[in-house]
C-alpha cells in the first residue's frame, strides 16, 4: 500500500512540475536575464523532462504495486488451496443415529 502512494505522490509531483512549467512558459516567465532565449529554453525543457521522468517513475511504482498485489493474493489463494488438501484426506467417521430419534413424530 505504502508503494501505491509512492507511485500516485511520484504521478503528482511530475504532474504539478508539468503544468506549472507550462503556465511559466506560455506567460512569458522568464528564470533568467542572461541569454534568456538559451536558458529560457534549457530550463524549460529540464523541467518539462522532470516532469516526464516522475510520473514515468510513478506509473512504474504503481504497476509494480498492483503486480504484487495480484501475485500476493495468487500465492495465498494457491496456499491456501494446498493446506486444504494436506493433513488427514480419509472422511470423518458417521456417527449411528439411533432408532428412536429417526422414528420419532414431530
Amino acid at each position: 500500500m505504502r508503494t501505491t502512494q509512492l507511485g500516485r505522490g511520484l504521478l503528482g509531483i511530475g504532474l504539478g512540475v508539468g503544468v506549472i512549467a507550462s503556465i511559466a512558459w506560455i506567460a512569458g516567465f522568464a528564470p533568467s536575464r542572461l541569454p534568456p532565449v538559451l536558458l529560457d529554453i534549457a530550463a524549460y525543457k529540464l523541467a518539462l523532462l522532470a516532469a516526464v521522468g516522475l510520473m514515468g517513475a510513478g506509473a512504474a511504482v504503481v504497476r509494480s504495486a498492483r503486480r504484487s498485489e495480484v501475485q500476493r493474493s495468487r500465492e495465498l489463494a494457491a496456499g491456501g488451496v494446498t493446506e486444504l488438501a494436506e493433513g488427514n484426506t480419509a472422511p470423518a467417521p458417521q456417527q449411528r443415529v439411533p432408532d428412536e430419534v429417526t422414528n420419532r413424530r414431530v
